[in-house]
């Protein structure tokens, strides 16, 4: 008897499923669940229908845009109605009202009709924020950090190689070490080892292994501050010519081209800095020989010959304003990109929570940004707008050799823009 009672429990469930509506759910825009920064001309909407009745099928759709929530939830469509669409659709349905502004926030809903005829319409408060449409919306100019001790690390850079051989025809696989040794009063409060190489290298500081690289290229930055001690240090970098490549141009060739050029930069505690470039000064030996000698001088560090090496690279520059605020502010927005990759914080707190941020694309063509929503972290007075650029997908060496696709330096864009209570923006 008490089966009989849950069955007849469960099918009164079934037949209020099957009389309840189909409101739409999980209102999208550009895939997105309200996005702040939309900057196409047409985005598309999404949406899907919370009916659990089996075979239950859109018959028909609307969408209703307005230019304010409490218009929409009156049903005054006062940017653009689309009609009643026959259609099962309900996946990347594009907009097509009057033109959307810039900035400007539309909010939407959509009803939906059943193949009975039985309508009805999304609940959630659904919305999308138009982006900088236009290219003279940027009011903001794109800055960078000029490092003043650019030119100084880089003068002294040479390319050397082993006495006796000749760097641009050098046997493949012969194995070369080269080192240098530093003597500290005391421990440093920074150090990078910055090398390119011709060939394969290994990297040591005292024997603790700190980069390696197979054909690579560019420059490569190692911070090696914790592995330099008071006293006697010693860096080592064993550096391997090439392989006879096995295709191309040069497939089969009897010699390969083998070279180093590195920095061992070092900040004392009292802020003056050492600088070991690679010279005659460095020692090195061959494989399987127990000699060091003085290294030999190749050519400068632009010589052709050798190819570029690139551009040193930087640490992350840090940027920073402040602005005075003396009236109530409505909204605030952040739009903000940059030529590199970046973190930007208000009043020391993070602002969004991207790793690598604008994203890959090619900037030849295109720089992608962000829009954020900061009115909570703004404060009357004093604040602070701070911003960490780094090389990112844009200013590192990419694929399996290290190669700059794009051209230094990095650069920062950002613009805050203020809506205040009285009006004024």
């Amino acid at each position: 008897m008490q089966r009989l009672q849950s069955l007849g429990a469960f099918a009164v469930i079934v037949m209020l499923a099957s009389d309840s509506s189909a409101a739409p759910v999980h209102l999208r825009c550009e895939y997105l669940e309200n996005p702040l920064r939309v900057d196409m001309a047409s985005p598309h909407l999404s949406w899907q229908s919370d009916n659990i009745e089996r075979n239950w099928r859109q018959a028909a759709y609307e969408i209703l845009v307005s230019s304010n929530h409490e218009g929409l939830r009156a049903g005054k469509a006062d940017v653009w109605d689309s009609g009643k669409i026959n259609s099962a659709e309900s996946v990347g349905i594009a907009y097509a009202g009057p033109t959307l502004e810039s900035r400007k926030r539309y909010y939407w809903k959509v009803r939906v009709w059943d193949a009975g005829g039985q309508v009805s319409e999304s609940a959630e408060a659904a919305w999308w924020e138009m982006g900088l449409l236009r290219g003279a919306d940027w009011k903001a100019k794109w800055i960078r950090w000029q490092n003043p001790e650019e030119d100084a690390d880089r003068k002294d850079i040479r390319w050397i190689w082993v006495k006796g051989q000749d760097a641009l025809a050098v046997v493949p696989n012969t194995t070369a070490t080269f080192r240098a040794t530093v003597n500290l009063s005391g421990e440093p409060r920074y150090a990078v080892l910055l090398l390119a190489a011709r060939g394969n290298f290994v990297a040591k500081v005292n024997g603790h292994e700190v980069g390696t690289k197979k054909g690579w290229g560019t420059f490569d930055r190692r911070d090696i501050s914790d592995q330099l001690v008071k006293g006697k240090n010693f860096i080592e970098v064993t550096l391997t010519a090439p392989e006879s490549p096995r295709s191309g141009p040069n497939a089969g060739a009897q010699t390969a081209k083998a070279a180093l050029a590195a920095l061992v930069k070092i900040t004392r505690p009292d802020g003056s800095t050492m600088r070991f470039p690679t010279n005659e000064h460095w020692k090195t030996n061959l494989e399987h020989t127990s000699r060091w000698q003085s290294a030999h001088v190749v050519a400068d560090l632009t010589d052709q010959q050798l190819g570029d090496a690139g551009p040193l690279p930087q640490p992350a520059a840090y940027l920073r304003r402040t602005l005075a605020l003396s009236k109530n502010v409505q909204s605030a927005r952040l739009y903000v990109t940059a030529l590199g990759s970046y973190r930007v914080f208000l009043n020391g707190k993070r602002v969004g929570d991207g790793v690598l941020t604008p994203d890959f694309t090619d900037y030849r063509k295109r720089v992608l940004y962000q829009a954020y929503d900061v009115t909570n972290l703004l404060a009357n007075g004093k604040n602070v707008i701070s911003a960490l650029l780094g090389d990112g997908w844009y200013g590192s060496g990419l694929t399996w050799v290290g190669m700059h696709f794009f051209p230094p330096p990095d650069r920062f864009l950002a613009q805050l823009e203020l809506g205040y209570a009285d009006g004024s923006h």
